[in-house]
């Protein structure tokens, strides 16, 4: 039997389910929704058996009126999935098709927006939805291949780069050093200046040590030292 699920961001069953998912990224974690929004967060879960299809939304008020609107949050997020055959996706995707379209009806959603994932296959299950419109490019590296191997695909411009950096002594480690952290989180605020960034991209310092020392995914910092 098909079921939906209303999951909000405080409850440990949305790690669960993130985690039962084929792929997902930290965009969809209840951890980063729970940093990353003024509004409140859910977790849509359309499931039937082992099966599901879950949709992480943030939920906001229309201004001046008794409506609401869904977006993603901040980064790629989009539906994430679990099929266990071709038969059982096409059955869940055409359930959470009719599901969700009643549930805005009953929640007084009257716009949908998402930023999809460059490298989930989500278009089918929103196929019919709404449109779905390609906008940018995005770069990605296939960390599962050798390192030479990945260097290879590197463009000539960027090669030269990195051959420059090593021939300065440049060198990248990561760290959880306080102060290379206070670093880090300096620069980003001098970047913030001097681009005019609006007052939602000033995040506090307890952002960046949480988002270092969370529980939901691996993040790690990243330093470019002149010496060892």
């Amino acid at each position: 039997m098909h079921s939906f699920e209303i999951i909000e961001s405080d409850n440990p069953k949305w790690k669960e389910i993130i985690k039962k998912t084929d792929t997902f990224d930290f965009h969809h974690t209840a951890y980063f929704h729970k940093i990353d929004t003024h509004f409140p967060a859910q977790l849509l879960y359309f499931s039937k058996d082992q099966d599901f299809i879950a949709l992480p939304v943030v939920i906001r008020p229309i201004d001046g009126s008794p409506y609401y609107d869904i977006t993603s949050v901040y980064g790629y997020a989009g539906p994430i999935f679990h099929f266990s055959s071709e038969e059982a996706k096409n059955d869940l995707i055409s359930y959470f098709k009719t599901s969700f379209i009643d549930y805005c009806k009953e929640q007084k959603i009257i716009s949908v927006f998402a930023r999809l994932h460059p490298l989930i296959d989500q278009k089918n299950i929103l196929q019919g939805l709404g449109d779905i419109v390609n906008l940018n490019k995005t770069v990605s590296i296939d960390l599962t291949l050798h390192p030479e191997e990945q260097r290879r695909e590197y463009r000539k411009s960027l090669k030269s780069e990195l051959n420059q950096l090593r021939r300065k002594e440049i060198f990248v480690e990561s760290t959880t050093h306080p102060a290379y952290i206070n670093d880090f989180i300096a620069i980003y605020y001098e970047t913030m200046d001097r681009v005019n960034a609006s007052a939602n991209y000033y995040f506090s310092k307890e952002y960046f040590y949480e988002f270092l020392n969370n529980d939901d995914f691996d993040a790690e910092l990243l330093i470019a030292k002149k010496d060892q």
